[in-house]
């Protein structure tokens, strides 16, 4: 099992595919309006494996909406893929699952 947050693309789509094919489970978490999972763009060929869980609620951060899981694109344009690129944020990469990242350099964690 393979579980990212926030997690650039880190491949092309031969990639992708070899992930979507060979790794049992793998959960690819979004948050909001985070703007690294939409690093490096979509025109130089990058593409991230499936399935994206995107938590698109500020009121209730647990709460979650699974995209392309029977899609090999790995980008589904009803979920992250769908924000606007002047709407993305630097500050929503920091909090993930309702816990804001960096709280834990006050408590000696990197």
């Amino acid at each position: 099992s393979l579980w990212t947050m926030g997690a650039l693309r880190v491949g092309n789509k031969i990639f992708a595919q070899f992930m979507n094919k060979n790794y049992v489970q793998y959960w690819r978490l979004t948050n909001n309006h985070d703007v690294v999972p939409h690093l490096p763009p979509r025109w130089m060929s990058f593409q991230h494996p499936n399935t994206e869980y995107w938590f698109n609620n500020y009121t209730d951060p647990l709460q979650y909406k699974v995209c392309n899981k029977n899609d090999s694109s790995g980008e589904d344009p009803s979920c992250a893929d769908s924000l606007w690129a002047p709407t993305l944020s630097i500050f929503d990469h920091f909090k993930y699952l309702g816990v804001d990242k960096r709280l834990g350099k006050a408590h000696g964690c990197h």
